[in-house]
């Protein structure tokens, strides 16, 4: 701080009177010149002016010899200082006839009034530090006039810290982790109270918001080095800031303890989930799921299916997570207990088709568990047809009047057998023979012999023959052949086959009629 201007302090005779040149008045415990407090400029006056502003003051005297006083003793904190004169007044003052009223820069610290000889001293507090402190003298002589006198000023110097330590950074130096301020034991002379703050840097550069006590490593600070400033602030103190030595660089940080576990129910068919277990919020998770300790192809999501491999066997789950600024961490869950096999799921299977001897019914699974395989046995009347092992089945003549049931077997490997079984048909009619119409060879002349050709029927039908002539069966003739007889001149002869076959309804069918017999 710049000293402060000292004005001087005199008396001089001015048209017969005696003119002090400052009048001290105490008001409030305030030092006042001429209505301005003492040390501070009046508004409207300079410097010089001041120095010319005058009191009249009739009949009083002028000391012949006055002096400035000085200060004296140990200029610091806490120490007293005392005001003396070094030259006596004249006339002689005796100590309680002098006041005195203490400054720091230039405005009155206040304590009560003017005493006596006890304002002789002043103790210097923190306030004072760095402050010019000065004195002024008052004279209160009867039959004098009050005379000022100021002292030089004098600076208590800031004080240091009895003990600033360099600080230390503990916690662990790795991403994660919590750098903590060891700021050691920080003591103020005079046990005044003091105040410590903090600032973080990376890598020297200063952490805007980093001025608390702790520092949490985010994967930003990987691969840097930190160290810690510590400011330590008291009252009449010099700010002091020591500085730490680095840390490491930072590591990456570690996932810590993670452990996954499986949920789902533990049988074939199921859905099985991860659970990763305690990674840091934010972890990118890989899923490998392995089955009896080898891995199982393609199960790479955090949700695996049971299969039918899986049937008798345990599974487990590898978990890997990845996070910036930390080591991957590979967590695998324990084995679950033994799979159990699987239950198909399927519905009952129907039978379409005639139901006509010789038509073929065929079995239609439904819907069941995805991969299933089938096998097929056929029924009639609760009975197995040996042999009626396929999807299709043709109804033959012994299944004419009986149902028929399909059962249908799901194969899975993995799973339990399932058999589901269909409706039963309706009763099975009765078959329809396919036959085209006969056909006769011969010429149509008494004496020759004619012969009835089938045509195509059904396979297995047999057959009977009844001849005709012009429309009328000829009694006798049910063979194959015919010998056409004197009778049979100038008519017309046809020949009806009727075919049989057991489960079939029989059937007849005419030939055309011959020309005439001749």
């Amino acid at each position: 701080m710049a000293p402060r201007k000292k004005g001087q302090l005199g008396e001089q005779l001015k048209n017969g009177n005696i003119v002090q040149r400052v009048l001290f008045a105490v008001g409030a415990a305030a030092l006042t010149v001429g209505g301005t407090p003492l040390g501070a400029a009046p508004a409207a006056a300079s410097d010089a002016e001041l120095e010319d502003m005058v009191l009249t003051t009739d009949g009083l005297k002028d000391f012949d010899a006055v002096s400035a006083p000085v200060i004296t003793g140990t200029v610091a904190i806490g120490q007293t200082l005392e005001a003396a004169l070094p030259e006596a007044w004249s006339p002689n003052v005796e100590v309680y006839q002098m006041g005195y009223q203490w400054l720091r820069d230039g405005q009155p610290i206040i304590r009560p009034g003017w005493d006596e000889s006890p304002a002789r001293y002043y103790r210097l507090q923190a306030a004072d530090a760095g402050h010019e402190i000065t004195v002024v003298a008052r004279s209160h002589l009867t039959g004098y006039r009050e005379t000022l006198r100021e002292s030089l000023p004098v600076t208590p110097p800031m004080l240091e810290f009895a003990a600033s330590p360099v600080p230390a950074i503990a916690g662990a130096a790795r991403v994660g982790g919590a750098l903590i301020a060891v700021p050691g034991n920080w003591s103020s002379t005079l046990s005044l109270t003091m105040k410590l703050n903090y600032q973080w840097y990376r890598s020297g550069v200063r952490i805007v918001g980093g001025y608390k006590s702790t520092y949490m490593l985010s994967p930003s600070d990987e691969g840097e080095t930190f160290t810690l400033e510590v400011t330590g602030s008291a009252p009449a103190h010099n700010t002091t800031t020591r500085t730490s030595s680095a840390t490491a660089h930072i590591a990456k940080g570690i996932q810590g303890a993670p452990t996954a576990t499986i949920s789902g129910d533990r049988i074939v068919g199921s859905t099985l989930r991860a659970e990763p277990g305690g990674f840091i919020s934010g972890t990118i998770m890989q899923y490998q799921w392995y089955r009896s300790g080898q891995p199982i192809g393609g199960a790479t999501a955090r949700t695996y299916k049971l299969t039918g491999a899986d049937a008798l066997r345990a599974v487990k789950v590898q978990v890997t997570g990845s996070l910036a600024g930390y080591i991957n961490k590979t967590t695998d869950s324990a084995y679950t207990s033994t799979i159990s096999m699987g239950a198909l799921a399927g519905t009952t299977p129907r039978i379409t088709g005639m139901t006509q001897v010789g038509s073929v019914l065929s079995a239609r699974t439904g819907s069941w568990t995805p991969g299933t395989t089938f096998q097929y046995q056929w029924y009639r009347s609760g009975q197995p047809i040996n042999g009626a092992v396929s999807p299709g089945y043709r109804l033959t003549a012994i299944d004419a009047g009986k149902t028929l049931v399909v059962r249908v077997t799901g194969f899975q490997t993995g799973y339990g057998n399932t058999d589901i079984n269909s409706e039963p048909t309706g009763a099975v009619a009765y078959g329809a023979l396919a036959g085209t119409a006969p056909t006769i060879s011969g010429k149509a002349k008494v004496g020759t012999t004619l012969t009835a050709w089938t045509g195509t029927w059904t396979s297995g039908t047999t057959f009977k023959y009844q001849w005709y002539r012009s429309g009328s069966p000829i009694k006798g003739a049910t063979a194959k052949t015919y010998k056409i007889t004197k009778s049979d001149r100038a008519r017309i002869i046809k020949v009806a086959v009727n075919g049989s076959k057991t489960g079939y309804a029989s059937k007849t069918r005419y030939s055309a009629s011959t020309s005439r017999v001749g």
